[in-house]
């Protein structure tokens, strides 16, 4: 079972050897204040093992899957960067320093990402809840989740627009 943790900027996930459920260890996300973010990798035993190459933008969001079928979790994060505005989704794996995939800059806001075999075949895909607008003065929220084969620059599946957004359980909308 996979387990996460956020606080304030910071998201934790623990990263499993899919077909023993073994952890290979623990990777975080960091803002580094300076308008970049990273990824922190740390052994079972809470070593540090290192860092990815720092980012623009914020890691938004945070999720692990077997997107190569290896065997071993990879890393998807979400990227935005609110300057532009642009949302990318950055492929890792566990304990590299640069990524080997991005979906490269879609001109829209990622809130979230989750993982998981939609399908059935032998890797898991990503969904992500995509937001636009800005909720003020007629420019209404619109969301819509769209789904990602590993490797893929568009989405297969998306849902239809609708109007509001999505807010996870027990939060109340601002």
């Amino acid at each position: 079972m996979k387990h996460s943790l956020t606080l304030a900027a910071i998201v934790c996930f623990a990263v499993h050897a899919s077909a023993t459920g073994a952890p290979l260890g623990i990777v975080v996300s960091s803002d580094t204040g300076a308008g970049t973010s990273e990824l922190l990798y740390y052994g079972t035993d809470a070593t540090f093992l290192g860092d990815t190459v720092n980012r623009a933008g914020q890691f938004t969001s945070l999720a692990t899957g077997d997107f190569d079928g290896d065997g071993e979790d990879e890393i998807v994060t979400s990227r935005y960067v609110a300057a532009t505005p642009e949302s990318d989704l950055y492929y890792y794996e566990f304990g590299a320093s640069n990524l080997y995939f991005d979906t490269r800059n879609r001109l829209v806001r990622y809130n979230a990402v989750a993982t998981g075999n939609f399908d059935a075949d032998p890797v898991a895909e990503v969904v992500v809840a995509r937001q636009s607008g800005s909720g003020v003065a007629g420019d209404l929220f619109e969301t819509e989740l769209l789904f990602f084969q590993p490797g893929e620059q568009h989405p297969y599946l998306d849902s239809t627009n609708d109007d509001g957004r999505f807010i996870a359980p027990g939060h109340r909308q601002p």
